[in-house]
């Protein structure tokens, strides 16, 4: 039992240690960083990082969203799957929708003809009352 401890004590050790060296790495790289930025202006012929900065946002794009590299990214390869666009839905067309169910429509027929998924309709079915909740109780 006591090797157990004495192996475990080490382990712990050893990891507080490179967590340390991997604290040291990252302040290493970001001091790095900042001198090569300092003097980038410099490397593609700009007098100051403002006149690069101007340039970098003359080419346009602007700023990306969250996650938006590995969007980027994953577009490029050939069984990438683009996300449908989200549908707003507007109190009008809701209402709209709840008077197709009423007059006997389907959820899926509806849905297809409103353009917005099945899971849509039954969520607004859901919120006004004409959903009748499953009745428990035994298969027969």
């Amino acid at each position: 039992m006591a090797s157990k401890k004495s192996t475990l004590g080490t382990t712990l050790t050893a990891l507080h240690k490179a967590e340390a060296q991997v604290q040291q790495l990252r302040k290493k790289a970001a001091s790095e960083r900042a001198e090569r930025l300092k003097g980038l202006h410099l490397s593609f012929g700009f007098e100051a990082r403002e006149e690069l900065i101007e340039a970098l946002v003359a080419l346009g794009g602007g700023r990306r969203r969250a996650g938006s590299r590995a969007a980027s990214t994953a577009s490029n390869t050939p069984a990438a799957k683009t996300r449908a666009k989200r549908s707003r839905i507007t109190p009008e067309m809701k209402a709209e929708i709840i008077q197709a169910i009423k007059a006997g429509e389907s959820g899926v027929a509806t849905a297809k003809r409103f353009s917005i998924s099945g899971q849509t309709v039954q969520n607004i079915k859901k919120a006004a009352g004409l959903v009748q909740a499953r009745k428990k109780g035994k298969k027969k």
